[in-house]
């Protein structure tokens, strides 16, 4: 959400608009009057109600606001007017507390192209509940350059990559073989499982971390780097990654990584279209195939980005345009469209919501919001009569099954329906 529009909507709970906010507001909301935007906040209220569960005084303060809108609406439809005015729009004693907790618990609000008149034609999203999909889950898959698959614990969260495999509670994945060739080495290598003495002589030594729609993970490399892969995603590197004079990794997909600093071996991550790197810092890449550019969101430290020219990203002789290069700072994003690079100030939280359990929109449009949702909940989207210009601004919990899901969306004049692993999206 605009920080502006933010800032006004916080004043709006604290009784302090002035009318000339009250119709900022109205106009960012895209609703028609003062009482369409209540009602807006109603709904989002309504919403939040069934998305979250409180208990003690958040409970006690959200419920008297929401009891003390619906006064208010209530009687705002009995006199048939909205006074333009500031002037309290619920009583005093709510205050800032009341705010504090709207804000806190997170009300959706919702930024369509249109007003909310007609927004009913959504009311019935799904054709029966048996349609629904469940979310996302844990999920990964380890290939070594013998050609082993390790699939890795859906109960677990991440796995940690050294002298033999653990997940991140330290419980084993699988050890090194100890009778192999490098039996009394110093530091036994896991891309070795499964080969043969020939095969661990003559290896590659390449690791790929992957996920498939509908799964995520983490995993820690080597040197202690940590990196988290959203759905669909993959992330490649050497099995002597801690010990290489540069420390390479390639992916696609979108992976956040936390890189911990070594001055004398720079961290390079390449995919298909760039490169970037750092010595040590808190950034995301996303660099899916199917999406028309590649973000990078800088969270903590500096990074140095490129654009490809030649090559693929699976080669290790790239070739980048130096001159093309480009240094973030925190808050940036980068945005690589293959042809230019254009750099600038977002919300980097936003950027790495998928990490926390949720998905975080502004302004977004609807395709790039089902494209998404589509990679989360593994289901393929159809818009048989066209893609609608609609837009999105929210937030939308990732533990939601698929219909609960769309249902946030129902404020669109389209339809969904879910058929099978399909959405089918109606004008």
């Amino acid at each position: 959400m605009d920080s502006q529009v933010y800032t006004i909507l916080e004043r709006y709970y604290r009784n302090e608009c002035s009318a000339e906010e009250v119709r900022l507001l109205i106009g960012h909301f895209n609703t028609a009057s003062e009482q369409d935007l209540m009602n807006y906040i109603m709904k989002g209220f309504e919403l939040e109600k069934r998305e979250m569960n409180y208990d003690g005084a958040d409970k006690e303060t959200l419920d008297a606001v929401y009891r003390n809108l619906e006064e208010r609406i209530r009687q705002n439809k009995a006199h048939n007017t909205i006074a333009r005015e500031s002037r309290p729009l619920w009583p005093r004693y709510i205050g800032a507390a009341a705010a504090a907790a709207a804000i806190v618990f997170g009300i959706w609000f919702y930024n369509t192209s249109r007003h909310l008149e007609g927004s009913g034609a959504t009311r019935n999203l799904l054709n029966s509940a048996k349609n629904d999909i469940a979310p996302g889950h844990n999920g990964a898959t380890l290939t070594f350059a013998s050609g082993k698959t390790i699939n890795l614990s859906d109960k677990k969260n991440g796995v940690i990559v050294g002298d033999d495999l653990r997940y991140d509670d330290h419980t084993l994945v699988i050890q090194s073989n100890p009778l192999s060739s490098r039996a009394n080495a110093k530091d036994p290598d896991p891309s070795e499982v499964g080969m043969t003495g020939k095969q661990r002589d003559d290896k590659v030594g390449e690791i790929i971390a992957q996920t498939t729609k509908g799964q995520l993970y983490s995993i820690i490399l080597q040197d202690g780097t940590k990196a988290w892969l959203n759905s669909a995603s993959k992330l490649s590197f050497s099995s002597k990654f801690g010990k290489t004079a540069q420390r390479i990794v390639e992916i696609s997909g979108e992976v956040y990584f936390e890189v911990v600093k070594d001055a004398r071996r720079p961290f390079i991550v390449r995919s298909h279209g760039q490169e970037v790197t750092v010595l040590g810092t808190h950034f995301n890449v996303k660099a899916y195939s199917d999406e028309p550019a590649i973000r990078t969101t800088l969270l903590e430290g500096s990074v140095r980005l490129s654009r490809h020219l030649e090559g693929s990203a699976a080669t290790r002789d790239l070739s980048y345009r130096r001159e093309d290069a480009v240094l973030l700072k925190p808050g940036q994003q980068a945005t690589n469209t293959g042809t230019a690079i254009k750099v600038e100030a977002v919300n980097a939280a936003d950027a790495i919501a998928w990490k926390s359990g949720r998905f975080a929109f502004n302004r977004t449009s609807l395709e790039a919001v089902l494209r998404e949702m589509g990679r989360w909940y593994n289901v393929d989207i159809k818009y048989p009569d066209g893609i609608p210009d609609e837009q999105f601004t929210g937030n939308i919990n990732r533990n939601n099954t698929l219909a609960q899901a769309l249902d946030i969306l129902k404020f669109m004049k389209v339809k969904f329906e879910i058929q099978g692993r399909t959405i089918i999206v109606k004008k």
